[in-house]
């Protein structure tokens, strides 16, 4: 057999033996796909579902496989999974969950035959629930009489109007605070006692407006001074 001969049959041999694993490999070659997540709607009602969704990859095929679903509360520092779902070949995926207080949502999809494994940006969604807010209407220092600029109230509920008050006297000392309704008129009041030949008071008493505009007259003698802070409690939607 001639060297030349020899020479030929053992390319062959080497050509069969390399082309399957060199052909292996290419087919192996994978891509490192986009992520992105959304979560709607922005903001929710503590407790309800939101809808985590997004895209993995890119074209119309490939893209298929398992998505994990991660939350990190907004007081926390890492983020716990939840849940998990399935892209499509497309690479769309959606799953509602339930969101109780604010916080950060995240997935991860977990790669195939074609596309590697990734994870996607985060995207804040904020709570919100009903709460009882205690707000300040009104808050003010001076001496002597005092007639507010047009303030706002909220109608029908409770203020709770808080006064100190020191004067120079001991005696007669008085200082009333009262609500004036405007344009249409309402009248409240809230007065604050001295002890008898009392330098100084302190206390809080309640008015009930019933028009929302309006203002603050205080009327006292010329040498007291005096706080007054007037506060309502109301439930509101919160960030939780």
């Amino acid at each position: 057999m001639s060297k030349r001969y020899l020479g030929f049959l053992a390319a062959a041999l080497v050509g069969v033996c390399v082309s399957p694993v060199m052909a292996t490999a290419a087919h192996a070659a994978k891509s490192t796909p986009s992520v992105t997540v959304n979560a709607s709607p922005e903001p929710v009602r503590a407790g309800s579902s939101v809808k985590v969704a997004g895209r993995v990859g890119s074209g119309t095929s490939g893209n298929n496989g398992r998505v994990n679903i991660y939350f990190r509360k907004a007081s926390a520092s890492t983020f716990t999974y939840v849940g998990y779902t399935s892209a499509s070949a497309s690479g769309t995926y959606a799953k509602y969950l339930k969101q109780s207080t604010s916080g950060v949502w995240k997935v991860r999809f977990l790669g195939n035959t074609r596309r590697n494994a990734n994870w996607s940006g985060t995207d804040y969604v904020e709570a919100q629930a009903y709460r009882n807010v205690t707000t300040t209407r009104f808050s003010k220092s001076g001496t002597g009489d005092y007639t507010s600029a047009p303030i706002t109230m909220y109608v029908d509920k409770p203020a709770l109007v808080t006064m100190t008050a020191q004067c120079v006297e001991p005696d007669y000392n008085f200082l009333s605070v009262d609500w004036i309704g405007h344009p249409e008129f309402d009248w409240e009041m809230a007065d604050l006692s001295f002890p008898t030949s009392g330098y100084a008071a302190s206390g809080s008493s309640y008015m009930y407006p019933s028009v929302r505009d309006g203002f603050i007259d205080i009327t006292t003698q010329d040498d007291c001074s005096w706080t007054v802070k007037i506060t309502q409690v109301v439930r509101k939607l919160v960030k939780v």
